[in-house]
């Protein structure tokens, strides 16, 4: 079998990778081709015409919620790939009228939830801004007070890891801390050296993988673009998706620390949204069922 893969930040890559394994051959007239959103441009057009598959790969461990009224799903992509049963869920109430397959988690090694002895060192990792400086209000407003009342513990380590300019965050220079300046590109070795991690979206989902306990950020507040676009239906099913353990949860970041050291609220959510280990063989036999039923092919 014939693939071809746009990637996008580092996203792609275990599927990539997966597939090599089991044999297949990248490709510019492909079987599958694979993208990380629903496109319009030339090299889809080629491969409208060539009848490939087009199939969209997952990007973080939460429903793709740019398809509820921001972005159109054109008729012409035969599926979605998610990452856990929580996120197929969501994902089938947004796009009810597509294919969307679960592939397992593949961006690390899922390791089983450690409560350490003691919180001495947590990481975090504020909601950045896109590539031009953007970020919207409400996920600044949020950076600033977590940051805020971070520096106010007393023999606790902080690690910033930090995407972009610390103002463009909403955060501000402290000698308090140790800064990380990063990339969105997938790392996790501050996650494996931290007791804590409060973060959003892929970091998250990538600490509570990695079986840290964990706090999330803004999960109880509406998605928007950074250009501030909205989603129509958030009510519907953001309830069924939302991180447990929210910062705006309670104005007592000890009580938040004590809930994401206990544990059991997340493990239900990772067993949902985390799921289980990509397996390649699973992956290829997905992708050859969705090639085998498209239409185009026959």
């Amino acid at each position: 079998m014939k693939y071809w893969i746009l990637h996008h930040q580092h996203k792609g890559k275990p599927i990539e990778a997966a597939l090599r394994s089991q044999g297949w051959v990248y490709s510019r007239t492909p079987d599958i081709a694979l993208f990380d959103t629903a496109r319009y441009n030339r090299v889809v057009d080629l491969f409208r015409r060539a009848k490939s598959s087009l199939v969209i790969y997952p990007h973080t461990a939460i429903a793709a919620w740019w398809y509820d009224g921001l972005m159109e799903l054109p008729k012409d992509y035969d599926a979605i790939l998610v990452i856990g049963e929580g996120q197929k869920q969501v994902q089938q109430i947004i796009t009810p009228n597509i294919r969307v397959e679960t592939i397992g988690w593949g961006y690390c090694p899922i390791l089983p939830f450690q409560k350490p002895e003691a919180v001495k060192r947590i990481v975090f990792a504020p909601m950045h801004p896109s590539g031009d400086g953007k970020l919207r209000p409400e996920a600044k407003d949020t950076n600033a007070r977590v940051f805020k009342r971070l520096l106010e513990l007393d023999g606790v380590q902080i690690v910033l890891r930090v995407i972009g300019k610390l103002e463009d965050n909403g955060i501000w220079y402290s000698p308090k801390v140790i800064i990380k300046n990063a990339k969105p590109d997938g790392t996790y070795s501050e996650i494996d050296f931290a007791d804590l991690v409060i973060g959003e979206g892929m970091y998250l989902s990538l600490a509570v993988a990695r079986g840290k306990p964990a706090i999330g950020m803004n999960q109880r507040v509406k998605n928007r673009t950074n250009k501030g676009l909205v989603p129509e239906r958030w009510e519907e099913y953001n309830y069924l998706q939302a991180y447990p353990i929210d910062f705006d949860d309670d104005g007592d970041l000890m009580k938040l620390i004590d809930m994401a050291l206990d544990g059991s609220q997340v493990s239900e959510w990772k067993s949902r949204f985390i799921g289980e280990q990509l397996q390649p063989k699973k992956l290829s036999d997905i992708l050859i069922d969705i090639r085998r039923n498209n239409a185009n092919y026959i």
